[in-house]
């Protein structure tokens, strides 16, 4: 009985999760399966970070829905540990979004 229940909540926590996502300057490159995606930042509306995960998830909600969705979540690349606060990451996705809403 535990090993599906560990099975069902390890699923759910990576369910929805990106294979891939580089930082490409204005766009994101996303490769979830077979689907590769480019997300425009400027159509990013909202960036959010779960922190009581291990490792913390960003969620990336979009303006226009594509092929993976209205939404993409990833785990960022190397370990950030933040009591307080925001993920770095997510904090620089945000202002760069907002940066290119507003000039472009």
């Amino acid at each position: 009985m535990a090993s599906i229940v560990n099975t069902v909540l390890m699923w759910l926590l990576v369910w929805d999760l990106a294979d891939e996502v580089v930082d490409e300057g204005g766009y994101l490159r996303v490769r979830k399966g077979r689907i590769e995606e480019r997300v425009m930042l400027r159509d990013v509306v909202k960036v959010s970070y779960s922190g009581n995960t291990r490792p913390a998830r960003l969620s990336l909600w979009l303006r226009r829905p594509n092929r993976l969705g209205d939404r993409v979540v990833f785990i960022s690349k190397g370990f950030v540990w933040r009591l307080f606060g925001e993920h770095p990451m997510a904090e620089q996705l945000r202002a760069r979004a907002e940066r290119l809403r507003k000039y472009t």
